[in-house]
């Protein structure tokens, strides 16, 4: 028995084995691993199951075995995202069936708590959760872990209470924002957001994992299409050339519009509070940090302003009305990806880039429809390439305005007669 077990007999009377979470584990694993892994069929489902239950079964199996077992069906970097999460997985499951079997046959509540590794490669999603009751964990992970792919967290189960729990955890907390302020303020400061970075400057992600991810799901198109992965490869980058030449656009609504006219720049999202889609500041800088290398401490005003480059399909109407156009220039510091990258980057399977050619920035789950433009398929692809743009945005960076609006009051007169005054040309185009 571990020394927690020792503890929770000693709190509570009822014996407590770690050996019985092992089993409840394995039986967890035997019955569900793999059915959350994205894009697998039923047959490497299986394998999953199967690889996952003999790891926690044998005693001194490793986790290097265990990707071993999977690397024939999934590639090295992908076994070992599928070898940490699953594993992850299948004990929290079996802490949480553990705590409602303690209350179902003891009336016992017991609490979980959220346990990380308290290393450096630790992220900004599960960092703050480490030590926390699961009274604080956030609605979208009242499961318990892993809360993304590659976390190594587990939860224990105490007899404390929440307030207790919290209040240690808070002091723990702290100390750890303290070291990681110190070890920030030691960095090489960010570049101002009036400059244009070379691209030397732009921040290097790994792209290892994100492109084995690629090659996967490349292979998985050219099955479906009945065709080979390098004629896949060859059409998507021929594609990316063609929507790459198009300019990096940002939309805004008229009162963001108003604002930056007023900023004289554009704001991240970390200083806007807002997003149109999901917004998570720990899952935001987690994604932007594994998929473009971008320092985990990097203040609010220097982090990415997102933007996209359009494919001929109108899917960023709801962004904004306003339609800020950037300057070529811009494209020397801005990465593009396939799709939204904010899970794919969080997960490591994308990274930004500027290379038309780098599968890294290959979305799988909009890979296909990509493709699928006009080879046959009624799909008409997807709605835009999304643009990473770092270094910040300004007005000077600024090629033209275009309002799409709707007939009727409106308050874009006061934007457009600023643009003027700023010389920035502008135009209108009525949506009926």
């Amino acid at each position: 028995m571990t020394q927690r077990s020792l503890e929770l007999t000693a709190e509570t009377g009822i014996t407590f084995d770690a050996a019985v979470i092992s089993e409840e584990a394995l039986g967890w694993a035997r019955a569900y691993s793999g059915e959350l892994v994205k894009g697998i069929t039923d047959t490497t489902r299986k394998l999953v199951s199967e690889s996952v239950s003999t790891f926690i079964e044998t005693p001194g199996m490793t986790r290097g075995d265990l990707e071993r077992l999977l690397e024939p069906a999934f590639g090295p970097n992908k076994a070992s995202q599928i070898a940490v999460t699953e594993v992850t997985r299948a004990y929290s499951q079996a802490t949480n069936k553990h705590q409602e079997m303690l209350k179902r046959e003891y009336d016992l509540e017991m609490r979980r708590v959220w346990q990380t590794r308290r290393d450096d490669l630790v992220c900004p999603i599960c960092g703050p959760l480490n030590g926390m009751p699961e009274d604080d964990w956030p609605a979208n992970l009242k499961g318990g872990p892993p809360a993304h792919v590659n976390c190594r967290c587990g939860d224990s189960l105490t007899s404390d209470d929440a307030e207790t729990l919290r209040a240690e955890a808070i002091t723990s907390q702290t100390a750890r924002e303290k070291l990681l302020r110190e070890k920030v303020a030691g960095e090489k400061p960010g570049v101002a957001l009036t400059e244009t970075p070379l691209p030397s400057e732009l921040w290097q992600p790994d792209t290892a994992d994100a492109r084995a991810y690629a090659d996967w799901q490349i292979s998985e198109v050219a099955r479906r299409h009945r065709t080979t992965p390098e004629k896949v490869q060859a059409r998507i980058a021929e594609r990316l050339r063609e929507d790459l030449n198009g300019p990096v656009t940002i939309r805004r609504g008229l009162r963001g519009s108003q604002g930056i006219i007023s900023d004289s720049r554009f704001k991240s999202q970390f200083e806007t509070g807002t997003s149109r889609g999901l917004f998570d500041k720990g899952m935001r800088k987690t994604a932007e940090y594994h998929g473009l290398g971008a320092p985990l401490g990097l203040p609010d005003g220097e982090r990415v302003i997102y933007g996209y480059f359009a494919t001929g399909n109108d899917a960023v109407s709801s962004y904004g009305q306003v339609e800020w156009q950037l300057k070529d220039t811009v494209k020397q510091r801005t990465t593009y990806t396939i799709g939204d990258s904010l899970g794919a980057m969080r997960d490591r399977e994308q990274v930004g880039s500027r290379d038309p050619e780098e599968i890294g920035a290959w979305d799988g789950e909009d890979l296909d429809r990509y493709y699928s433009k006009g080879v046959g398929r009624a799909d008409d692809g997807i709605g835009y390439l999304e643009a990473q743009i770092q270094g910040g945005v300004n007005l000077g960076d600024v090629e033209r305005v275009r309002f799409h609006l709707i007939r009727g009051p409106t308050a874009f007169e006061d934007i457009a007669d600023e643009l003027t005054k700023l010389g920035i040309p502008w135009d209108v185009t009525w949506e009926p």
